[in-house]
């Protein structure tokens, strides 16, 4: 499920969010979007927050986009 799936589902807001991952809504809207690469304790801290319904890969965009998971 992606981040965004999961924040409409549970009705959680994305300044909400990221204020519990520490970054601004603009980086979260970019990460969420895939406008920007998302740093590997992103991942990791929205996995644990969702419970486990977020993913690492679920992060992972189409083929050919170079934003993504950033190692």
């Amino acid at each position: 499920m992606d981040i965004r799936a999961y924040l409409r589902g549970e009705k959680i807001t994305l300044s909400s969010m990221a204020k519990e991952l520490g970054c601004s809504v603009t980086t979260l809207h970019g990460y969420a979007s895939g406008r920007r690469s998302v740093p590997l304790r992103i991942v990791l801290k929205v996995e644990e927050l969702s419970g486990g319904q977020v993913k690492p890969a679920d992060w992972l965009f189409e083929a050919g986009n170079n934003n993504g998971v950033a190692a």
